[in-house]
Parts: structure tokens; sequence; C-alpha cells
């Protein structure tokens, strides 16, 4: 349940980013944090804290009300496949034994 509305707010954020013909670096800037966190947010692949999200409400003049309605399952637009992936993934490292 939780995975369908991180992924619909990453969709909302991504939409409304490039409706307003903005780039990551642009909103990143705006919100003052990294372009890739914004990936991160749009792939759904990590969690925006409330900060955050309020944050891009702002920027992207939305009221929560926009974003609510868009995480309501069915009102998407497109899918989680349609958002372009990050090509070149950095593979997680192990880590080092505790000695």
């Amino acid at each position: 349940m939780f995975e369908e509305i991180y992924v619909s707010l990453g969709q909302k954020v991504y939409e409304e980013r490039v409706r307003r013909n903005m780039s990551q670096p642009d909103l990143a800037k705006l919100c003052g944090v990294t372009p890739s966190h914004i990936g991160h947010i749009e792939r759904a692949e990590r969690v925006a804290s409330l900060p955050m999200v309020l944050t891009l409400l702002q920027v992207l003049q939305l009221t929560p009300n926009d974003l609510l309605q868009a995480t309501k399952g069915s009102t998407a637009s497109h899918t989680s496949s349609d958002i372009p992936k990050r090509r070149g993934r950095r593979k997680k490292q192990p880590l080092p034994p505790v000695s």
C-alpha cells in the first residue's frame, strides 16, 4: 500500500517538474537538496520526509489536495516504468566485517 503512495508521489513530482520545464538540478536547487535526491523521490527509490514533501509542494506550487488526488491509485497518468531510470546504477558495497 505505501509503495503505491511513494510511486504516486514520485510521478506527481516528475509530472509537475516536466510541466514547468525544470530539470532535476533546477528543482533540487530550489529545494535545497541534490539532484540525485529528486531522482530517488521521482523513481520511488527513497521515501520523502514530511519536510521534503512540504518543500516540494511549496516549490511546485501544489496543494496537499493535488498530491492526495495523485495518490488515489488509478488517477496517475503514467506508470513508474514511464519515468526515466537512472543510468549506471551504483551497486551497494558490502560493509566490512566488524573486528
